[in-house]
């Protein structure tokens, strides 16, 4: 043992003289040469302390360890006569032996750096496994809540790290309650007044290093998060945890913790961490990720707080900022370049989370559609709810007319893939805003129009240009299921452009800018070929489509060019007319059941009707199927409780005779 004790020892004397009274029989040498070894020891080479654990190990055994984990009550001997005091506290021995484990030769650890230290036994692979026992593990899992329960901060990370360190040993799925015992450890730090943050950094330190937690732990993790009613920075480090893990469960289980996850994200935040970017940053996430994952309904717009108008204030007050942003970035370059690399931190982070903003402000839209979330709420959340969305749409505008403006410059040096994906999202959420909302910021919308319609991503092929004729002089109508795929922007408009076309100015709009009616034309085509080849595929998109042909014609003057195009679709659309016709009478031939609530498709075959007939007169009877539709439609006619359907008939009656 002597010639071991100094090869061990190196050319270290004293380290060999501790060494030696370590590899003494008595349990109190063992106490002493660790003492002293610790003592003496003061290298930070990790070489060196692997070297000296190794021999520690060899030395005093894994059983010394054991019996110290296993050794209750004030008492010393030589680990045979282990008493129980029965008290349930933690006895010095086994604080003693959870030390030496998690954290040998380890000067004054502190809560920021114990996970980062590699110098105990567990975080060394090679000795880790002879500690991934039963025998330690069911000791250290048992001493866990005493710690937690007594504030015992020291023992709980030295618990904490040993668990850490034996993550990859199959022993802890021999105890397979562990993760479960740690989850409600951190529910009982979350519940305390104030909340226990030291601790409750420490142990969801497990949850980042193992996150795969059963459905009833994320449960009580979910109330634990809302149950944080002090300030507590650790709750920061929750709530990144269900950013990160939450898509992976059933949204089903996410919708029955979704309350408390939202008492969690709108309740109490530390101030300091209120003006920390990255906390900011995953609350908007999380937000969009339970909106995602639950929709809009009675959690937000229904609960006893105000948390509409919360998540609206917070998506609202990030979606300007980061416009500013872009905005910014996008000027610079038209008036003087700025460095790529300073162009490209900012553009990643508004293409990471202008998407979660914009899901908000979507959600929120469609929650306002609801008439059980508008009647939950009182008339001032309600306008207030309707200023900020005025305000943020203000500043969605004004940076799409920057983007059009430089997008016209011949200086812009601004890479179109970095500038392309956040204009799609933004128009795409001033479509989901123009379905419900044209009155106000009109003539700016109006104006907008021609760039919103014609935008096209550099993935797809340009419109074609305008100045001169886009269209051949035959009369045979283009294949036009072979247009440009404009799918990327255009749905997202229809239903605002349908209103907007309602006025006379925004009617004009579309009339006198041929670049605008085409593009319209072209995702119609895409659609009637859909809905031929389909039956009944888009008919919602069409009858939209079909609305703003019919209010370019009533209310203003199409160019002769749009004229041409409209006149050239015209046999797709009598094709498409009788197909319609053929599906409402084979459905109810007397309407005897759409009487007082028509079909989507009758309402579809007014629009192409009224439409064909308003491009040419005579196109709905120029064949005999198009005069039996034609007939038909004269002598079918909606009940007039139906107010819009039954107008539209009239219209019908009027242009078709």
């Amino acid at each position: 043992m002597g010639t071991a004790i100094m090869e061990e020892a190196g050319d270290d004397p004293k380290l060999a003289q501790c060494l030696a009274i370590l590899a003494g029989k008595s349990d109190e040498h063992k106490f002493a040469g660790l003492l002293m070894v610790t003592k003496h020891l003061q290298t930070e080479d990790e070489s060196a302390l692997q070297r000296i654990r190794k021999a520690v190990m060899d030395i005093a055994g894994i059983s010394f360890f054991v019996r110290l984990l296993h050794t209750q009550g004030g008492g010393s001997g030589d680990g045979d006569n282990a008493a129980a005091d029965g008290d349930g506290d933690i006895s010095p021995f086994q604080a003693l032996a959870l030390n030496l484990i998690s954290r040998y030769y380890v000067n004054q650890p502190t809560i920021d750096t114990y996970l980062a230290i590699s110098h105990s036994f567990c975080q060394d692979i090679s000795l880790a496994r002879e500690f991934a026992t039963t025998a330690v593990v069911s000791v250290v899992l048992d001493v866990l809540p005493t710690a937690v329960s007594t504030t015992n901060t020291v023992v709980l990370q030295d618990c904490v790290q040993i668990i850490h360190g034996l993550l990859s040993f199959d022993v802890l799925t021999t105890h397979s309650t562990w993760k479960d015992i740690v989850v409600r450890e951190i529910h009982r730090c979350s519940v305390s007044t104030p909340v226990q943050n030291t601790s409750l950094t420490v142990l969801l330190s497990l949850l980042q290093a193992s996150p795969t937690v059963s459905d009833n732990e994320l449960a009580i993790l979910c109330d634990s998060f809302a149950a944080i009613s002090t300030p507590s920075s650790a709750k920061s480090v929750l709530q990144d945890f269900f950013l990160g893990t939450l898509g992976s469960y059933d949204r089903t289980l996410v919708h029955s913790n979704v309350m408390s996850l939202a008492r969690g994200l709108f309740g109490a935040w530390p101030s300091h961490v209120h003006d920390d970017v990255a906390r900011r940053d995953s609350s908007l996430q999380l937000l969009a990720l339970l909106l995602s994952s639950c929709g809009s309904s009675a959690w937000l717009f229904q609960s006893d707080q105000p948390w509409v108008h919360i998540a609206l204030q917070l998506a609202a007050i990030e979606a300007k900022l980061l416009l500013d942003d872009a905005e910014s970035v996008l000027i610079d370059h038209v008036v003087t370049p700025t460095p790529a690399a300073a162009d490209d931190i900012v553009l990643k982070r508004v293409c990471r989370l202008l998407p979660a903003s914009y899901g908000i402000l979507e959600a929120v839209l469609g929650g306002l559609m609801v008439d059980a979330n508008t009647a939950a709420l009182s008339h001032t959340t309600l306008l207030q709810l309707k200023d900020s969305l005025g305000q943020v749409f203000t500043v969605v505008i004004e940076f799409l007319t920057t983007c059009r403006d430089a997008l016209a410059s011949s200086n812009l040096t601004f890479p179109r893939n970095d500038l392309d994906p956040i204009v799609v999202a933004t128009i795409r959420v001033l479509g989901a805003w123009m379905a419900e909302e044209t009155d106000l910021l009109a003539d700016q919308l109006v104006e907008l129009v021609p760039f919103l319609v014609t935008f096209t991503p550099t993935s797809l092929p340009p419109i074609p240009s305008t100045d001169e004729q886009p269209w051949d002089s035959d009369d045979e109508a283009d294949d036009l299921s072979t247009a440009p795929d404009p799918t990327d922007v255009v749905p997202f408009l229809l239903p605002g452009l349908l209103q907007l076309t309602a006025s006379d100015a925004g009617a004009a709009a579309v009339a006198t800018n041929d670049a605008v009616l085409q593009r319209i034309m072209q995702f119609t085509g895409v659609v009637c070929n859909q809905m031929i080849a389909a039956g009944n595929e888009g008919v919602g998109s069409l009858t939209m489509c079909m609305g703003i042909y019919l209010n370019v014609l009533l209310l203003a003057s199409p160019t002769p060019a749009s004229r041409r195009l409209l006149a050239k679709s015209v046999p797709v659309w009598q094709s498409l007319a009788v197909l319609t016709w053929r599906h409402v009478i084979a459905l109810d031939p007397d309407m005897d059941d759409q009487n007082d609530h028509p079909s989507d498709m009758y309402l579809l075959l007014l629009h192409i009707a009224i439409v064909v007939a308003l491009v040419q007169p005579s196109a709905m009877t120029s064949t005999t199927q198009l005069a039996a539709c034609t007939k038909w439609i004269q002598q079918h006619a909606p009940s007039m409780a139906c107010e819009d359907a039954y107008d539209l008939h009239m219209l019908a009656l009027r242009v078709l005779k």
